[in-house]
């Protein structure tokens, strides 16, 4: 009898170890991760979405995966990956992790930040010099490519990124979403609620039900002037509202911004700002 099972036991593992040679898994030995090749990691997305009427800035995102086996190729979402932000000037580290949706955020003090992303079989990615406002709301998307031979990882330079653009059909040029010097008003977000707050007058039908939020979106030209002022986000079902109308009036009446740039050049970009009532 104990030859028998000794004899099931060893055709067992003949089968298995097979199996294992015949399929590309990676899973069947540590040194498997050789045969398969390395995808590099990269951004798909890194742009300020808005500013908040807070000290502190935030970052939120999503970070799939990118893996091929058997010539297919697959993108998921990765569960826990590690994305650290380290500042240099105040020697200050902060971690957090991607939820079950491989999504994340965080709440940042106002500086420049290296981030760097890690998932066991990726290639990590660091991201240096990204710069965070006061209030200012950023999302960055990352995809992280498999591991085949053991490297480092990646390194992105935020300042030397290409800006994001689009054609502007209004403006009839390249507008710009994402630059590696976003467009400014006096000091930040204080400069910007103040003198909001000095010219808005409540319209009348608003006097006894004044609650709620808009998102107003414009472009800054590079001579700092605001084009193309709009309500995104609307204060009531109305196509337009006279809380969104004067909205709009106000920031017609806002002096110059100092315009972003791209690469060291002055450009037109696009902003959007949260407003609430």
């Amino acid at each position: 009898m104990k030859k028998w099972t000794a004899f099931i036991i060893f055709i067992f593992l003949i089968l298995l170890l097979t199996e294992c040679s015949r399929k590309q898994d990676y899973s069947c030995e540590i040194g498997a991760l050789k045969n398969r090749p390395t995808i590099q990691s990269k951004i798909l997305s890194l742009k300020t979405v808005g500013i908040s009427d807070t000290i502190t800035s935030f970052v939120s995102g999503k970070i799939l995966g990118k893996d091929s086996m058997d010539k297919k190729v697959t993108i998921d979402t990765l569960i826990y990956s590690a994305i650290t932000f380290i500042n240099h000037e105040r020697n200050d580290t902060i971690g957090t992790f991607t939820d079950i949706n491989g999504k994340y955020q965080k709440h940042l003090q106002a500086g420049t930040y290296d981030i760097i992303i890690k998932y066991v079989g990726y290639v990590w990615l660091t991201i240096k010099n990204v710069s965070f406002g006061q209030g200012e709301l950023k999302e960055i998307d990352v995809l992280l490519g498999q591991q085949g031979k053991i490297i480092d990882g990646s390194v992105i330079d935020a300042k030397h990124l290409n800006c994001s653009t689009y054609f502007d059909k209004k403006l009839n040029k390249q507008v710009h979403t994402f630059t590696d010097k976003m467009p400014e008003y006096g000091k930040g977000k204080a400069d910007i609620l103040t003198f909001f707050s000095r010219n808005f007058v409540t319209p009348k039908e608003q006097q006894y039900n004044f609650q709620g939020s808009i998102i107003i979106s414009f472009v800054v030209d590079t001579d700092g002037q605001l084009k193309n002022i709009e309500v995104d986000k609307k204060f009531s079902k109305d196509p337009y509202s006279p809380v969104d109308l004067e909205a709009i009036r106000v920031f017609k009446l806002m002096p110059a911004w100092s315009p972003g740039k791209c690469n060291g050049l002055t450009v037109p970009v696009k902003m959007k700002l949260p407003i609430k009532f």
